[in-house]
């Protein structure tokens, strides 16, 4: 592994902006061609990688594939090769767009199943320590090191979003802890298990504590996102015993009551799954094409005396699984009139919307003119 890192090194002060830049949907084109390749395919790309180092585009695929391969029956040869493409990726291009999408095909965790990879981990986390050595100001670097880092290391990356201003971040970070989430799906990111070490270590219950002091919205209604989230993910796969439901609750409602546009507080519905059933998602939509699936509508009722003609309410509002308006908060317009726009608009009714045959909960911005 020494020598590994010793060639990545050098490759990085040779190669950092040789690499050709792959955008968010190119980068999610080659992951779905990674998935399709066979052991033939992968061993020539191998060969074309061994060529041409900087070949990011290869690299992506490669990884895509590794990621798929945790049932074969020659595991090491896999690891090790995730481990070469890694390390190549965090000291050649830490900044590619593979960070940005809702997959872990790049990540070297210590724990989580046939690609638990301890070695390089460690390896990894120390290539991410010199990235930051060397670019201490470079806030996209810091949260790609943070996306790698979250839940193996949290207090380097407590640190990281504390200087980024990340605040929702550090919540969600702060929730993973407390659930004692140990390890992620490399394609999904979905947690997959928990340990009760984590859950009840010297973070955890630090994180604990600064959320049940905290005044910071965002921060708390990031933790009651993830808590419901990923608890609700655990909880349904039957890898979480204990109900995190209230601590949920309170947090979203301590983050609704400080700020009552709060996105997490209006649109997240605390809940405890039954066992191997996941929990309704919720999806944001425009007002206007949210307004398109409209069944019914009640128009604002102007109070006597107001001249308000012209005048507009903003609300935030979340549907229900059946339609019907589930919650409604006004975050802007003339104070006299927010009332009766709230009055209104928790009449209206809309067409049911689901994803795949699944119901969904909607949130969405109105603006109702009177």
């Amino acid at each position: 592994m020494a020598a590994l890192l010793t060639r990545c090194t050098l490759l990085g002060l040779s190669l950092a902006h040789a690499y050709a830049t792959v955008d968010v949907d190119r980068t999610f084109a080659l992951l779905r061609e990674g998935e399709q390749l066979n052991a033939a395919a992968a061993a020539a790309l191998e060969s074309k990688v061994g060529r041409k180092p900087n070949d990011l585009e290869n690299r992506l695929r490669l990884l895509s594939y590794y990621a798929g391969q945790q049932s074969s029956s020659d595991i090491d040869p896999i690891r090790a090769a995730r481990a070469r493409h890694v390390l190549w990726l965090i000291q050649n291009a830490p900044k590619a767009s593979v960070f940005d999408l809702a997959t872990r095909v790049y990540a070297l965790q210590p724990t989580g199943g046939p690609l638990a990879d301890p070695a390089g981990w460690q390896a990894a986390r120390q290539a991410w320590q010199r990235q930051l050595s060397a670019h201490p100001q470079d806030t996209p670097l810091k949260r790609n090191a943070a996306t790698f880092l979250e839940i193996h290391d949290p207090a380097m990356v407590e640190a990281i979003l504390k200087s980024t201003g990340d605040d929702r971040w550090l919540g969600q970070l702060y929730a993973k802890s407390i659930l004692g989430i140990e390890a992620t799906d490399y394609k999904t990111s979905d947690p997959v298990s928990t340990s009760d070490a984590i859950r009840n270590s010297d973070f955890a219950r630090h994180a604990l504590a600064e959320l049940e002091n905290s005044p910071n919205p965002a921060l708390l209604g990031g933790a009651g996102f993830t808590l419901n989230r990923d608890g609700g993910l655990l909880y349904a796969d039957g890898k979480l015993t204990w109900d995190y439901v209230p601590l949920a609750k309170r947090l979203l409602e301590k983050a609704g009551q400080i700020d009552p546009a709060n996105q997490d507080s209006f649109s997240v519905v605390p809940q405890l799954p039954k066992r191997g059933q996941r929990l309704p998602i919720t999806v944001r939509l425009g007002g206007a094409l949210l307004e398109k699936s409209l069944r019914k509508r009640v128009d604002p009722v102007r109070p006597a005396g107001l001249q308000s003609a012209g005048s507009a309410v903003r609300l935030n509002v979340l549907v229900d699984l059946d339609g019907t308006v589930l919650r409604a908060v006004a975050v802007a317009g003339p104070a006299p009139l927010r009332p009766a726009a709230l009055d209104a608009v928790k009449k209206w009714v809309f067409a049911p919307t689901s994803i795949q045959g699944k119901p969904v909960y909607v949130a969405a911005i109105l603006d109702l003119l009177f």
